[in-house]
């Protein structure tokens, strides 16, 4: 998801533009406590995004 890194690993970063091309995302937080607002946001940008064409 990010490309910022402290390593120096040789990677080229490559467009992949597939229909068939998937990725998991997964928000974790502690059960004992409400989510942050930050998640929150994050929640909503991730699921409102329309994965086919762009921004709600």
């Amino acid at each position: 998801m990010a490309r910022r890194s402290a390593t120096r690993a040789p990677v080229a970063w490559i467009s992949v533009d597939s229909p068939d091309c998937r990725r998991v995302l997964t928000l974790l937080r502690h059960t004992d406590s409400p989510p942050t607002g930050a998640a929150r946001l994050m929640h909503a940008a991730l699921t409102g995004w329309d994965w086919t064409s762009g921004p709600v």
